[in-house]
């Protein structure tokens, strides 16, 4: 895992001197790399979290009132944006993928139909319940 932290850490400081710069078609290259070694961590971390759990039923959904308690003005920034860059429904999927294939099963309890009802307007729905 050290290894991943390390790289995106360089990463991250190249990326912060070409913004700097203002090169931008070495930005375009390099937000891939970012993203795919983020994908690659979230894959290990989950797959070190299946080995773990074998045999057991997990469940896995949002951490409660996690971002109302970090609102912008408390002076949390920091953790504030941590919270909100974490793909926490990429990587619980992912980690109930691994338990599953290690003789686990897991369940993914989380919004439900909150977002949808929400963005209705958005979408042109007449049908507003």
């Amino acid at each position: 895992m050290k290894k991943y932290y390390k790289e995106l850490h360089e990463l991250n400081n190249r990326i912060g001197k070409l913004q700097r710069e203002g090169k931008i078609k070495a930005l375009k290259k390099l937000r891939t790399k970012r993203r795919n070694l983020l994908l690659d961590l979230r894959r290990n971390v989950a797959k070190e979290l299946g080995k773990v759990l074998k045999y057991t039923y997990v469940y896995i959904g949002y951490p409660k009132n996690i971002r109302e308690n970090n609102y912008k003005g408390n002076g949390n920034r920091k953790q504030r944006k941590m919270i909100n860059r974490l793909a926490l429904r990429e990587l619980g999927r992912m980690i109930i993928s691994k338990v599953k294939e290690n003789n686990g099963d897991g369940e993914w309890i989380g919004e439900g139909g909150q977002r949808t009802n929400a963005l209705m307007w958005f979408k042109g729905s007449k049908n507003r319940k």
